[in-house]
């Protein structure tokens, strides 16, 4: 299986695991609301394998916050694997 199609099932399984809730309760903080302008993925890098890991980010913003780090392991494990294929070219 090639490793794109490993990690995205890796990162199914991750998205479909509970998060542990043994944290205490959220405090609700009154503040103004302000508008939080929506992340945008950098332009491309040239590397295609690099551009590649990077695409999962734009995803997060439709996200709640508790899934964020399933999808930044998968980021980070496709750019050392882009890394690793730079070193070993």
């Amino acid at each position: 299986m090639p490793l794109d199609e490993q990690l995205d099932e890796q990162l199914d399984e991750q998205l479909d695991e509970p998060m542990p809730d043994d944290g205490p309760e959220p405090v609700e903080f009154e503040s103004a609301q302000t508008e939080v302008a929506g992340w945008e993925l950098p332009a491309t890098t040239g590397v295609s394998a690099v551009d590649d890991a990077l695409a999962p980010l734009v995803e997060l913003d439709a996200l709640p916050t508790g899934e964020h780090v399933a999808y930044y392991e998968v980021v980070h494990r496709r750019l050392q694997d882009a890394l690793a294929d730079l070193d070993s070219a």
